[in-house]
Parts: C-alpha cells; sequence; structure tokens
C-alpha cells in the first residue's frame, strides 16, 4: 500500500505540473501515447501486470505513457531529445545508421533507446548503472523515485515513436516538421498531422479509441507482435511514400499543399494500425521481459 501512495503521489505532481506547463511537442500527440499504453495494458499476461505494479502500483501504462514528452520542457533532460527519433535519409539505410550508432553504449536514437531500456528492464546491470549515472550527471530524478517506472515509461513512449512515420523521417525537413500544409482550414506542420491531426479528427476519447481499434485488429495481435525494434523502423521507413503523397494533390504554385478529408480517409487506416502495432509488440515485449512469454 505504501509503494501504491507513493506512486499515486508522483502521478498527481507530475500531471498537475503537466497541466500548467505543456510540452511543445508531442510524438502521436497525448492522446495517440495513451492509446499505446491502453492497448499494451489490455495484451498483457496477469504474470507481467503483477510485476510491474511493484513499481508503479495502481498507475496504468497509459498514465505514464506521456511523461517523456512532459520532461521535453526541462532543459536537464535534453539528453534525451535525440531518442524520439531517427534520421535516415532518402539515399540512406536504416540499418547503416544503426550500425553507425551502435558504438556508443548510450542511445542515439529511438531504435537504440528501446533496446537500451528493454536492457534496463531485464535487469542488466551496466545498461541500468549507465543510466543511473546520467541521470546523476544532468541532476534529473526518476519517474516515482524508480529506474524501472522511468525505463518502462521512456520504453512505452519509444515504442510508440517508432511506429510514427515520420519519427523515421528525414533529416532535410526535420521529419515533416519543416513542412506546412492546410488541414481543414488550419495551417499545421506535416508532422503534427500524423501526431494528432488525424486522431483528433476522430472526435473520440483515447478510451474509445482503443476499443474500436481493438475490435478491429484484434486477431491479427499474434501476426504482428513478434516483430523487434529494428523492423519497427523499417516499417515506418517503408509507409513515408504514403505519408508524403500529399504533394501529389496540389499543383498550383505558392500554395500550402491542401489536406482534409480525401488524405484522412485514405490515411487513418495506417494511424490505427500503427498505434495497435506498437501496444501488441510492446505488450509481448514486456511479456517476454517478466518470463510470462519465452
Amino acid at each position: 500500500m505504501k509503494e501504491e501512495r507513493r506512486a499515486t503521489w508522483w502521478i498527481l505532481v507530475w500531471v498537475s505540473a503537466a497541466l500548467a506547463f505543456p510540452p511543445a511537442v508531442s510524438a502521436w500527440g497525448d492522446k495517440g501515447h495513451r492509446v499505446v499504453g491502453e492497448i499494451a495494458q489490455r495484451h498483457l499476461e496477469p504474470e507481467t501486470e503483477e510485476a510491474i505494479s511493484r513499481f508503479l502500483g495502481t498507475t496504468s501504462l497509459a498514465q505514464i505513457a506521456t511523461w517523456p514528452d512532459f520532461i521535453r520542457s526541462d532543459r536537464k533532460w535534453s539528453f534525451v531529445n535525440t531518442w524520439h527519433y531517427v534520421t535516415v535519409e532518402d539515399d540512406d539505410e536504416l540499418r547503416r545508421v544503426l550500425t553507425a550508432a551502435r558504438e556508443s553504449p548510450i542511445p542515439d536514437n529511438a531504435v537504440e533507446a528501446v533496446e537500451f531500456f528493454e536492457a534496463i528492464l531485464r535487469g542488466e546491470q551496466e545498461p541500468r548503472q549507465n543510466f543511473v549515472d546520467l541521470m546523476a550527471e544532468n541532476g534529473v530524478e526518476p519517474l516515482m523515485g524508480s529506474l524501472d517506472a522511468t525505463a518502462l515509461a521512456f520504453l512505452l513512449h519509444f515504442a510508440g515513436d517508432l511506429h510514427q512515420p515520420l519519427h523515421v523521417g528525414r533529416g532535410g525537413d526535420s521529419g515533416g516538421n519543416a513542412i506546412t500544409v492546410n488541414w481543414f482550414g488550419e495551417t499545421m506542420k506535416l508532422h503534427a498531422v500524423w501526431d494528432s491531426g488525424m486522431i483528433e479528427k476522430q472526435n473520440l476519447s483515447f478510451t474509445e479509441l482503443v476499443r474500436f481499434i481493438d475490435q478491429e485488429y484484434e486477431g491479427r495481435a499474434a501476426e504482428w507482435n513478434r516483430a523487434r525494434p529494428v523492423e519497427w523502423g523499417l516499417e515506418s521507413r517503408a509507409l513515408r511514400h504514403e505519408v508524403y503523397d500529399v504533394w501529389r494533390r496540389t499543383d498550383r504554385e505558392n500554395l500550402l499543399p491542401d489536406l482534409g478529408y480525401r488524405y484522412s480517409f485514405r490515411q487513418i487506416g495506417t494511424v490505427k494500425r500503427r498505434l495497435f502495432q506498437a501496444g501488441v509488440r510492446l505488450a509481448r515485449l514486456l511479456d517476454t521481459i517478466y518470463g510470462a512469454d519465452g
């Protein structure tokens, strides 16, 4: 009970601060990350839920899913900023980028970050100590005062990030952040359309969205949930041609690409599928970590 009260106290403090100081950028948006967390929670084995509750108490995965975006408002946490994405130019390959980056024991990108926090949750001493030292060097505190809660929040969040196609993006346009479009009459960055624009246009709460997505894709969980983080990134890279298909629908010079119902209709299925894949893959990864699924 003591651990549960402490976990609840930390969440209340964090939520209050988040409302006062919202993050400037939220990959998938808060709702998308909560959807991933809730889908993962629904697909966990009971043994895994019990193991996680030892350091999360009654706090859900959906509750901690947005914490890694919230802390971006604190400059002390800036050392994790590059862990939210991986840059792969059109003339490059993801595997080559990862090979070049793996020389450091500290993550350089989202793929490495997922693998790093997986290792921490598996109890591997070197990455655990590396992250403890890294937090101490930067003067930051772990979520809920727990290394494992912190690692789980990051693992959950970066798993979601890797499934958003523009988080395996081009450096030239900053993963779509340098591309401005007209989204239903509102000026918006292409990246933001994928993070939150299409999700919000569904006019559903995150729990309603979870229920509908889970019902639609439930039968495909076993087909998708065994993929590893590198494969998640490769899939996102392969989806980029759909994201940038916006340019084929405007041929008038000096006007913003006009996105609306047609673009949303064509792409919302991809958004929902990627949210589901992120959730069920995270659930299985956690099941393997805590021994519920060999």
